[in-house]
């Protein structure tokens, strides 16, 4: 039984840090939102706190359609 709390909580540990890094904002969360606007969404920097500080350095939005 130790093992299994053990096991998710190291699981919950490696999703924190996944759902919180730059790879998934820039290849997932960007790109939706994008798709969303109807257009395209870049941001140089991405910086994450413990608490839930979200930070976006050089954010470009470009829109693809009629203004």
């Amino acid at each position: 039984m130790a093992i299994g709390v053990v096991g998710v909580t190291v699981l919950l540990v490696v999703a924190y840090f996944f759902f919180t890094s730059a790879f998934f904002f820039r290849g997932i969360v960007l790109p939706r939102i994008g798709k969303m606007l109807n257009a395209k969404v870049e941001a140089a920097q991405i910086d994450f706190s413990l608490f839930g500080d979200l930070r976006l350095g050089e954010l470009k939005i470009r829109t693809s359609g009629k203004q």
